[in-house]
């Protein structure tokens, strides 16, 4: 019975709250928020706030780069207060992350 009445209280807070508790999270933890219900699907597109670390990609540059680039073009952010890429392991991509600072300023 008490499994009955007990609500989703995450579900009941106000997008704004879910986006400042999702910009406190690595950028790709963020994007695979999207499975957790339709209306978290495009949430993380509203994200101003990007950190992203190319840890989890160590054996894939590319799929680091292809993560990176998917995130920015889906982004309908109006403004970035936080952009934070670590390249330290990112080599001949020069053009690459010129793009992304230009996307964030």
């Amino acid at each position: 019975m008490a499994e009955e009445t007990l609500d989703d209280r995450l579900s009941e807070l106000p997008d704004s709250l879910l986006l400042q508790i999702l910009s406190l999270l690595p950028t790709e933890e963020a994007v695979t928020t999207c499975i957790l219900s339709k209306r978290w699907k495009y949430l993380w597109t509203s994200l101003d706030t990007f950190i992203f670390s190319p840890r989890r990609f160590w054996r894939r540059n590319n799929g680091f780069r292809s993560f990176v680039d998917y995130v920015l073009s889906h982004s309908t952010a109006s403004k970035i207060t936080k952009f934070e890429i670590d390249c330290s392991r990112m080599y001949n991509f020069k053009s690459q992350i010129n793009q992304w600072l230009t996307f964030a300023v």
